[in-house]
């Protein structure tokens, strides 16, 4: 390709390979970033698609939440905390049945967290949406409800979740008409959800929506970026286990319905194929994990496939300009969809200077921002 990323790609190739090109690899040098743990749960197969917040970040950034691995032994897991810059981990809470979508107050002071166990076979347990001191102690049952994804807006007030808007103060939830909420407006006004092939916007005041876009089928969702007063879809054209040999770009849907193209065509390779992503706090950048091409091969717009070694690239992009650059890069054997071999589960921290993220089935990994 002759966009300036894969020359800069090329460059790192022979840099990897050296310059006798002895090594029949063609790699990226390897950088996984920081290793927080190898024994992390769930697996992917466990919790598909990978997006509902299995990791979740503390207020302060100091320190990781996750879950400990499921050995389908009924209420038995944990919630860790891992502190990123020593390693050392405590337990939160355990004995819970399989947590997922965890979220952290902005207030530092509750880990929030859902539960859905089968009451066919075990009627007695309860159902919904739970919280625990970060500190550590009993979990509170907040909302009693079966649903797939839960939002808690940023002052820590309000849940939105199967179909209403919960005062967690009052213990009042309020019927509103909402799909899955995804998250709330900076203003907390405002919930964000996804229905049926669709992305709606709810007020929280009216309890009404208006659909802001009807989601093009072939699409990799990034995020969205909502800032006062700016709200933008991002996502990348193609699908990510599309067959079509269209050439991927980071684009921007604007509230307005409105377009525009962050990366210029020809930036990214028909081969690129998104795995993980998360847009930084402040709206500036956006990282994704990408699955590019075949290691066995020079680099090409191949793609890389189900039992080759893959290359998968960290890139993060400036929103406004779209410049890229490259800040991680690791190999893995392609294993098919589920791949749990690949990063997956991407969040910032509350400062944007570091990512979390689950690469392969139970490690988990930090890595600096630039």
């Amino acid at each position: 390709m002759s966009s300036e990323l894969r020359v800069r790609l090329s460059v790192l190739v022979i840099l990897a390979t050296g310059c006798n090109g002895a090594d029949p690899t063609y790699g990226l040098p390897e950088d996984r970033g920081m290793l927080l743990t190898e024994d992390a749960g769930p697996s992917i197969e466990e919790l598909w698609p990978p997006d509902n917040g299995s990791l979740a970040w503390s207020a302060d950034g100091g320190e990781v939440f996750y879950q400990s691995r499921y050995t389908q032994c009924g209420a038995c897991v944990d919630l860790i905390a891992v502190n990123v810059e020593t390693g050392e981990s405590r337990t939160v809470v355990s004995d819970l049945w399989p947590p997922y979508q965890l979220a952290a107050s902005a207030d530092g002071a509750w880990l929030y967290f859902a539960s859905r166990p089968d009451q066919t076979v075990y009627p007695d347990q309860d159902v919904g949406v739970f919280r625990v001191p970060v500190e550590g102690g009993t979990p509170e049952h907040v909302y009693e409800a079966e649903f797939h994804r839960y939002a808690l807006s940023h002052d820590g007030s309000l849940l939105a979740v199967g179909g209403a808007v919960f005062d967690i103060a009052q213990a009042t939830p309020t019927s509103v008409t909402m799909g899955e909420p995804v998250q709330f407006s900076p203003d907390d006004s405002e919930v964000l959800h996804l229905g049926e092939g669709e992305a709606g916007i709810t007020s929280v005041s009216t309890g009404l929506s208006e659909t802001w876009t009807e989601a093009p089928l072939g699409l990799y969702t990034v995020g969205v970026l909502w800032l006062a007063g700016r709200r933008e879809l991002l996502y990348v054209e193609g699908s990510m286990f599309s067959d079509d040999r269209v050439e991927r770009q980071l684009m921007a849907l604007d509230e307005a319905g409105n377009t525009r193209a962050i990366t210029e065509a020809g930036e990214l390779g028909v081969e690129f194929e998104a795995t993980a992503s998360s847009v930084s706090p402040d709206g500036t950048q956006v990282a994704i994990w990408f699955n590019t091409y075949d290691t066995e091969q020079p680099p090409n717009d191949e793609g890389c496939g189900y039992g080759q070694r893959c290359q998968q690239e960290l890139l993060l992009f400036d929103t406004a300009t779209g410049d890229p650059s490259r800040i991680g890069a690791t190999v893995v054997e392609h294993l098919g969809v589920p791949q749990n071999s690949r990063p997956w589960n991407m969040v910032f921290s509350p400062d944007g200077s570091r990512l979390a993220y689950f690469l392969g089935p139970r490690s988990i990994y930090v890595q600096d921002v630039p």
